[in-house]
């Protein structure tokens, strides 16, 4: 079974109360292939899109939805 790409991280720091929405590059999506666990790749952007995972939960998609409520 082959791994699938994966094309946007969200990430919900809570330290800052930050959303930070990653598109991956599509060097960075075949890059994240070469990791077992994707954990791991994620802590490999950390300097380049300052953010430190031990303060945010995350995930990952293919596509963005969002909605708001009271803005």
């Amino acid at each position: 079974m082959s791994k699938k790409q994966t094309k946007f991280v969200l990430l919900l720091d809570y330290a800052g109360g930050t959303l930070i929405k990653i598109q991956l590059t599509k060097k960075e999506q075949e890059e994240s292939l070469e990791y077992e666990d994707f954990e791991d790749f994620l802590h490999t952007l950390e300097d380049k899109y300052e953010f430190r995972l031990r303060n945010c939960e995350w995930m990952s998609v293919d596509e963005i939805t969002e909605r708001e409520y009271g803005f």
